[in-house]
């Protein structure tokens, strides 16, 4: 049997979770908002490092010009991504997403599927999204339907996975029936 404190570890070193709501704490900063879930996830580097980290996550998902902002004042999509941010600030093997466009228009649902997109063809993290979204199905190399009885693969789409890689990764999106 794992023990509780193994599965905290396993999921604060080896997993990224972004939920469906963003849950962001309202009172904190973007910036102190990834602060928070690097240190409840034990970060033990330099300052200097973590604001590198930080800097670099926030320029890559377009949001480093709202470092200093509160949740409140963020877009839906804004918040997402500093939801991404947040999740990937502990250099997750697996990076879980939960209807990451469910509440977004669909600009700014284009412009994620883009940026989950961009995370996988040029890191070494898995993703899995569970999604309606079917621009989600569009970049999805393996597309997995849930159903109340079982778990059923729907389509494949090697193509779409990275030709150099040696283990199985895939964006993998769960259509919920």
């Amino acid at each position: 049997m794992i023990e509780d404190r193994e599965k905290a570890d396993f999921r604060s070193n080896y997993l990224g979770i972004v939920f469906q709501e963003n849950n962001l704490v309202s009172t904190l900063t973007v910036r102190e908002n990834i602060v928070l879930f690097q240190e409840l996830c034990g970060f033990d580097g330099e300052e200097e490092e973590r604001e590198k980290k930080i800097d670099g996550l926030l320029k890559r998902l377009k949001i480093d010009n709202r470092k200093d902002s509160f949740p409140a004042q963020l877009s839906g999509g804004e918040k997402k991504r500093v939801a991404i941010a947040r999740a990937l600030s502990n250099n997750p093997h697996i990076l879980i997403l939960d209807e990451p466009t469910g509440n977004l228009d669909r600009e700014s649902a284009d412009m994620l599927c883009d940026l989950i997109n961009e995370i996988f063809t040029t890191t070494d993290i898995t993703i899995i999204v569970a999604s309606h979204d079917q621009k989600m199905k569009e970049i999805a190399s393996t597309i997995y339907k849930i159903g109340s009885q079982a778990v059923v693969l729907e389509e494949d789409h090697p193509e779409r996975r990275k030709k150099d890689d040696i283990k199985y990764r895939a964006i993998g999106s769960l259509e919920m029936q």
